[in-house]
């Protein structure tokens, strides 16, 4: 297997056990993907992101952004199983 892709593995599964929280936190997850933390926040709240849900708030209330941790493994490996290291 490629050493990158090894690499990604030891990092998804140091995000996944990282805490015992549900959730990986939305910067967690944008720097595993290489992405702007808030460009994320925003596909979250219109619904295009396919493992984020939330909602962006309005003047009475507050926005949230979550990433359940079962949903994010899933869609990264895209139904592959992650290499024992």
């Amino acid at each position: 297997m490629p050493e990158i892709i090894e690499e990604m593995q030891r990092e998804l599964e140091t995000l996944l056990t990282k805490d015992k929280e549900p959730y990986i936190k939305i910067g967690d997850a944008a720097k595993f993907l290489g992405a702007d933390a808030q460009c994320l926040r925003n596909t979250i709240y219109r619904g295009t992101c396919p493992f984020g849900f939330g909602y962006p708030g309005d003047n009475l209330h507050n926005g949230y952004a979550k990433i359940p941790k079962l949903v994010f493994y899933n869609w990264v490996m895209a139904g592959g199983r992650l290499k024992q290291t």
